[in-house]
C-alpha cells in the first residue's frame, strides 16, 4: 500500500500545529510499539511526539487527534493490539499513521548519529552526494580504429 501524500514526497510539511499534551502521550506509546526499544538507539516516543507536533497542519492535526483517541487510557500492553486491529480494520489510517511515525524517527538528528556511527551513514545526499561507482563509458559499437600519435600524418602534404 503506497503512503498518503504529504506536502512534499521527502517529509511532510512544517506547519506547527501542535498536538495536545494527552495525544503526544498516545502518540508516544504508539511510537514505542511500532519501534521497539533496543540498545543504543534513541526512543521512539518522544522524538516522534515532538516531529508529528512541529510538523502537522492543522487538518493533520485533528485527524490524528481522532485517530489516537480510542488510546485514551489503553493499557501500553494493549496498543499493538489496537494497532493490529487498525491495520486491518483501516488500513488507510494505519499507513499514515505509520508514514508520521517513520519520518519522525528516522529523520531524528539523535537516529542519524546512531546510522552514521554505526555505518558511515551521512544523511541527505547534499551537499557531499553518494558515491556512484559506474564503468567507463565506451562506444556499443566496434566501428573506428585506434591509431598512436606518432603514427599519425599530415594528409594535406
Amino acid at each position: 500500500m503506497a503512503a498518503p501524500a504529504m506536502s512534499h514526497p521527502s517529509r511532510p510539511g512544517f506547519h506547527d500545529a501542535p498536538l495536545s499534551a494527552a495525544c503526544r502521550a498516545r502518540l508516544a506509546l504508539v511510537a514505542e510499539a511500532m519501534i521497539p526499544p533496543a540498545a543504543g538507539w534513541p526512543p521512539a516516543g518522544e522524538l516522534v511526539a515532538h516531529f508529528v507536533s512541529r510538523r502537522t497542519s492543522p487538518a493533520q492535526r485533528d485527524s490524528l487527534e481522532a485517530l489516537l483517541e480510542p488510546l485514551e487510557g489503553l493499557a501500553p500492553e494493549a496498543v499493538e493490539g489496537w494497532l493490529g486491529g487498525l491495520e486491518s480494520g483501516r488500513p488507510e489510517s494505519f499507513a499514515e499513521l505509520r508514514t508520521w511515525v517513520y519520518h519522525g524517527y528516522y529523520t531524528s538528528g539523535a537516529v542519524i548519529d546512531v546510522l552514521d556511527a554505526a555505518a558511515g551513514y551521512h544523511g541527505a545526499p547534499q551537499p557531499l552526494g553518494y558515491r556512484i561507482e559506474t564503468p567507463p563509458r565506451a562506444p556499443a559499437h566496434a566501428r573506428g580504429s585506434y591509431r598512436r600519435t606518432e603514427e599519425v600524418a599530415d594528409v594535406l602534404r
